[in-house]
């Protein structure tokens, strides 16, 4: 049986270059999940939300998406987690 994970981290370097090391030893990772404090464009009252990219298309109506919408995107997890197509969801 294959090992799936699921991430659990915050946005910072540390839990970055756990998820990139997962990544290259090629563990499936079925999701990221991130602490909301540090995240942009999401509320401190929110419930679990998807976060997506900046260039994401999303219905204007649909409830459960949240775009990020700063221009700024370093290297981060953020960043680690939409180039490797893996949901991400900020609680």
């Amino acid at each position: 049986m294959a090992l799936e994970v699921l991430f659990l981290g915050s946005n910072c370097d540390y839990s970055r270059i756990i998820l990139e090391s997962l990544i290259n030893a090629r563990i499936k990772i079925v999701a990221v999940w991130l602490a909301g404090q540090n995240l942009p464009g999401l509320a401190e009252d929110a419930t679990i939300k998807p976060l997506l990219p900046p260039d994401a298309a999303i219905a204007d109506n649909d409830p459960n998406s949240l775009p990020l919408t700063s221009t700024f995107v370093q290297e981060s997890i953020l960043q680690t987690t939409w180039d490797n197509a893996l949901p991400l969801y900020g609680i």
